[in-house]
């Protein structure tokens, strides 16, 4: 029962209501990898992280959709969520994009995406976006630590084969790093990802006493650069 008077930070309106019904049919099919849990589980556990750390309306509803763009349709499907639900939640969409293109069998090489999406992380201060990309990595960090739990090193087979432990580990810690770097006001989010990260990282270390993580990130961090610089 609810006993707190106090009325909430953020109210919610028939906008929420609208966004996950506009949803709900895009990914009504779909599932995480290496499981049968609805995706709609992890759009509606990142809204809900966003509300819960704070995140205004507009913040939540680009949770829902954070994933639409990047995974089906691409700018049309950008330029549909903003005549429906406004330019602010295009734009955070947009920023938590790592590609934009009509076809998903054309996506650039993952690494590619993820040294880009990184760099537009780290020059992008904008509340929205930081609680939007903190809770959808939070939410799959959680997720890929239960799994881990379960099937160990081969998690890291279920994903993009390009990345491997390595590449996985470096993009979750380097997301944390720069949305840590801007010191938004965000709730605790940010630090409550970065402790899951840090987590994880234990998890795989102790599963692995003869890997040197560490330098596995070092040299992952150097790819990354050598990419950024375009010499690869």
């Amino acid at each position: 029962a609810m006993t707190d008077k106090q009325a909430p930070s953020t109210v919610v309106t028939e906008r929420f209501a609208e966004a996950t019904a506009w949803a709900i049919p895009r990914v009504a099919d779909d599932v995480r990898k290496g499981g049968d849990t609805p995706y709609l589980v992890h759009l509606l556990e990142v809204a809900a992280t966003v509300l819960a750390h704070g995140g205004s309306e507009d913040a939540a509803i680009a949770a829902l959709l954070h994933d639409a763009a990047e995974d089906s349709g691409g700018e049309a499907v950008l330029t549909e969520i903003g005549e429906a639900f406004g330019d602010r939640v295009a734009a955070t969409v947009r920023a938590c994009s790592d590609s934009l293109v009509a076809d998903r069998s054309a996506k650039d090489p993952w690494w590619d995406r993820k040294v880009g999406y990184i760099a537009h992380l780290a020059a992008d201060d904008d509340l929205d976006v930081t609680l939007v990309a903190a809770a959808d990595k939070l939410s799959n960090v959680r997720a890929c630590r239960a799994d881990y739990a379960e099937v160990g090193e081969k998690l890291f087979g279920r994903f993009n084969r390009e990345a491997g432990r390595s590449g996985t580990l470096w993009y979750y810690r380097r997301v944390t790093e720069v949305l840590g770097a801007h010191q938004l006001d965000t709730r605790g989010l940010v630090d409550v990802l970065a402790e899951e990260v840090r987590g994880w990282w234990a998890e795989v270390a102790a599963a692995n006493p003869g890997v040197d993580l560490e330098a596995e990130y070092a040299a992952a961090c150097a790819a990354a650069g050598d990419r950024a610089a375009g010499s690869v």
